[in-house]
């Protein structure tokens, strides 16, 4: 289900309601150049903050070094939570945008 909503709603009702000559230009508020942005962040930014996960990192070389308890010492070095089926709809999501 997830999976189907996020296609509607990124690529399938964007290309519906474009009419075609807004989504061809040079101009920086035109469609293309707005799903190309999109796209890039998409494919370059997201995978790199949930590779980094940049609030692990600061749990486990900041905060449990600091901590007072051995039962708050391990709390920081659960690893972080995630759904595999958002993975799966957001890299598909960018394979049907870029098709």
């Amino acid at each position: 289900k997830i999976t189907l909503f996020r296609w509607v709603n990124t690529a399938i009702i964007t290309r519906m309601i474009t009419p075609l000559l807004a989504s061809i230009g040079q101009e920086k508020i035109d469609l293309i150049n707005s799903v190309n942005a999109l796209m890039i962040s998409e494919m370059v930014v997201s995978p790199m903050l949930r590779y980094l996960d940049p609030v692990t990192i600061l749990n486990r070389h900041y905060l449990a070094p600091r901590a007072k308890t051995e039962e708050e010492l391990f709390s920081y070095f659960g690893g972080g939570w995630y759904n595999l089926a958002e993975r799966f709809t957001d890299y598909t999501k960018v394979l049907l945008l870029c098709t």
